[in-house]
Formats: structure tokens, C-alpha cells, sequence
């Protein structure tokens, strides 16, 4: 049978999105949970309380879930994701009422994926939720792997955000460098206290990210500054180290021709015979 995923459009409003995707209509193939043409009003009173309480908590706790990863907040999403599925493992009601459930979580992961893929570098719809993920949820033949699915794809959401959010902390050191590379005692450790991290978590993430270490970049930059001053300026090299953040000419030197090759006086001697 055909499924149209069903988009609520308040939640579209929440996530800004205005479009449906095509790709949100997946052919179902299949699938294990029993097609039922029961309409509410054939249902006695008891059950019509069961399935509209059952309808109240779940659009409640499906808004909220919107509403935390709307903020980001991954940690609190799981606990809801979590209490969301447990309904679906407790209920006693029709398939076709439990599939609702079902239905709007699928509808939150994609157009969650949607939103971050607008909103983050790095951050692919894809990588949430596909539609071949789509087709075994709803081919699952028990809501216990339904619960596992969903819980797995939670996991790469959790996993995403923290790698995109190292990536962005990252980025923020690195400007913090370039702004403060002149101060003498800028230092892998002056710079984790800042941010609040270790020197480890730092060491290893700009690492990863940039492909060479926090020191590296100061001293980088040092030296390219110190390239400027040599060549355009009547500075010594003594003013020079001071001016780009060494206490003496002698570490200037050492680092300098380290990378350059040369000591910076045959660099100016050389800039001068061009």
C-alpha cells in the first residue's frame, strides 16, 4: 500500500519549513501491522477514551519533542523519543492507532533532518533518517524494534551534534587565536581555561579539525607577522619579538628559522637585496 506521510502543519511552522518533500512518500512493502477499516465511532465508549487519551499524550509529547530538538537540546529529545516509544510498547489499541504514533515521529526525524540541514554545515538530512530506514520501521513486526529503530536513529542525531558542535568550538578557538596570538602568554592551557575545556579535549579536536595543533597556529602566525615587520619596518629583532608575543629575540629566532629555514636576519638581508 501507499503511505503519504502526513505532516502536521503547525510543526512545519515551528521548523520553518514549507515544503513537503517528495521523497517523504515511501511505497510500504509488506508490512507486518494489520490494516484495520474501523472508524472511532464503532468503538465502544471505553475504547474511544483509551484511544483519545492515547491521541492527547502522544500529540503532546510529540510537540515536545519538536520543541527540544528545535532548541538543540539533544539530551532532553531522547528522554522524550524514549517515553514516546514506551506508549507504543504499553498500548492495548488497534495497530492503525498505534501506527499514528509512528507516523508523527517519523515526520518529526525528517523534518528535524530538514531543519539542520538549513541551518548546519555539515549536517545532512540523510544522515538522520532514510527512506530505506523508513521502510524497515514500518515493516517492523513488533514495536520492540520499532522502540530500537527510532532509539538508533536518535543515537546518530546525538552523535552528529556533538561531532558539529566540537567543530564549531573548535572554530571559535581559532579565531580567539588570531585575535590573540600577540599575547605573550597565550598557551594551550590559558586558552582551555578560557573556553571552559581541557587541554586534552582541545589538543585532540583542533587537531582533528585543523590538521596541525593549537602551538603550531600560534607560532604560525608569530612568524608571518614577523615576516611583515622584518620586511617593511627598521624594527630589530629584539622590538620584533616583543611585538608579536616572544619575551626574547632568541625564541623568535629558534621557531623562525624552524619554519622558514633561515634566521630572520638573512630574511631581511634577503628581502632587501630584491
Amino acid at each position: 500500500m501507499k503511505s503519504n506521510i502526513c505532516y502536521d502543519e503547525k510543526l512545519y511552522t515551528m521548523f520553518g519549513i514549507n515544503k513537503v518533500k517528495d521523497e517523504s512518500s515511501v511505497e510500504i512493502k509488506n508490512t507486518s501491522f494489520e490494516k484495520s477499516e474501523k472508524g472511532l465511532s464503532e468503538y465502544t465508549a471505553t475504547d474511544k477514551a483509551d484511544i483519545e487519551n492515547f491521541n492527547k499524550e502522544r500529540t503532546i509529547k510529540q510537540f515536545k519533542l519538536v520543541k527540544e530538538l528545535y532548541r538543540e537540546d539533544i539530551e532532553s529529545a531522547g528522554v522524550t523519543l524514549y517515553e514516546l516509544t514506551n506508549m507504543l510498547i504499553k498500548s492495548t489499541l488497534p495497530d492503525h492507532i498505534n501506527k499514528m504514533l509512528i507516523y508523527g515521529v517519523i515526520d518529526i526525524f525528517l523534518m528535524f533532518g530538514e531543519y539542520m540541514n538549513s541551518k548546519r554545515d555539515g549536517f545532512k538530512s540523510g544522515d538522520i533518517l532514510s527512506t530505506d530506514d523508513i521502510h524497515k520501521i514500518l515493516a517492523c513486526s513488533d514495536v520492540n524494534e520499532v522502540q530500537a529503530y527510532f532509539l538508533e536513529i536518535y543515537e546518530r542525531i546525538r552523535i552528529l551534534d556533538n561531532s558539529i558542535k566540537s567543530k564549531s568550538k573548535m572554530k571559535v578557538v581559532y579565531n580567539y587565536i588570531l585575535k590573540h596570538f600577540k599575547d605573550p602568554q597565550i598557551s594551550l592551557s590559558s586558552i582551555s581555561e578560557r573556553f571552559n575545556l581541557s587541554n586534552t579535549y582541545v589538543s585532540h579536536m583542533f587537531k582533528k579539525e585543523f590538521g596541525y595543533n593549537v602551538l603550531d597556529l600560534i607560532h604560525r602566525r608569530r612568524i608571518e607577522e614577523a615576516k611583515e615587520l622584518l620586511e617593511n619596518t627598521g624594527l630589530t629583532v629584539l622590538e620584533i619579538s616583543e611585538r608579536v608575543g616572544y619575551y626574547n629575540h632568541g625564541t623568535l629566532a629558534k621557531i623562525f628559522k624552524r619554519i622558514e629555514g633561515i634566521k630572520p636576519s638573512e630574511f631581511r638581508e634577503l628581502k632587501r637585496k630584491l
